[in-house]
C-alpha cells in the first residue's frame, strides 16, 4: 500500500532537497527526489497535486506572489543561476530555510493535536473506570 504524501512529510523531503542544494550548489535536483517526485521533483507540488489544488495553494507560496516560477522567486533565481554554483546555494538556502520554519510551525500544532487527544483520551478511560464501578 502507498503511503499518503502529508504536509509534513512533503516538508521534511523539501528540507532534505533544498539543503542538499545549498550544501553543493548543484543545478539539479537529488535523482530520488527527481524519481519520487512529479513536478521536477518537488514535494510540495507534488503535495498541491494530490490535493487537486493550484500552484497559488504551494506550501510554499509565502516565497513568492503566486508561483514558483514568478520573476523574482528563489526558485526562479536558483533555477536562472546555471553557472553561478554560489548564487544557486544562496537562493536554495532560502528555500531550505523557509521550508525548515514551515516544518517547524507543522510539527508544533501537530505535537498540540496529540497532547489534547491524549487528554481526552485520559478522561475518557477515568468516566469509564469510575462507569464500571458504580
Amino acid at each position: 500500500m502507498k503511503k499518503k504524501l502529508t504536509k509534513i512529510k512533503a516538508l521534511q523531503d523539501c528540507v532534505k532537497i533544498w539543503s542538499g542544494l545549498a550544501k553543493t550548489g548543484a543545478n539539479i535536483k537529488q535523482k530520488w527526489a527527481l524519481k519520487k517526485y512529479s513536478n521536477n521533483g518537488c514535494p510540495c507540488c507534488h503535495y498541491a497535486d494530490v490535493l487537486r489544488a493550484e500552484c497559488n495553494q504551494c506550501l510554499l507560496i509565502g516565497l513568492w506572489p503566486d508561483t514558483c516560477e514568478d520573476t523574482d522567486s528563489p526558485y526562479r533565481h536558483w533555477k536562472q543561476s546555471v553557472d553561478n554554483k554560489e548564487s544557486r546555494k544562496k537562493y536554495a538556502k532560502i528555500i531550505a530555510d523557509y521550508a525548515s520554519k514551515l516544518l517547524a510551525k507543522e510539527s508544533k500544532a501537530a505535537q498540540k493535536l496529540i497532547d489534547r487527544l491524549d487528554k481526552k483520551r485520559v478522561v475518557l478511560k477515568a468516566r469509564n473506570a469510575k462507569g464500571r464501578k458504580s
